[in-house]
């Protein structure tokens, strides 16, 4: 049995999970099979600028390591 892609909410769900069980964004993302910038636009879409916000973090982060 194939199954389905997960719908927005769903992914939202899952990607909060994992951050609050202590994982990085961007590597939430990758077990998500996210890009994050695709992940911060639909965090953004359905109002969780709480957690959109955490990609502007790592983005700083890497420009200052950089």
């Amino acid at each position: 049995m194939e199954q389905k892609p997960m719908k927005g909410r769903e992914v939202i769900e899952e990607f909060e999970w994992l951050i609050e069980g202590g994982w990085h964004p961007e590597t939430a993302c990758r077990i998500l099979n996210r890009r994050p910038d695709s992940m911060s636009r639909l965090l953004y879409r359905y109002n969780r600028v709480d957690l959109a916000r955490k990609f502007e973090r790592v983005r700083k982060q890497n420009v200052q390591s950089a």
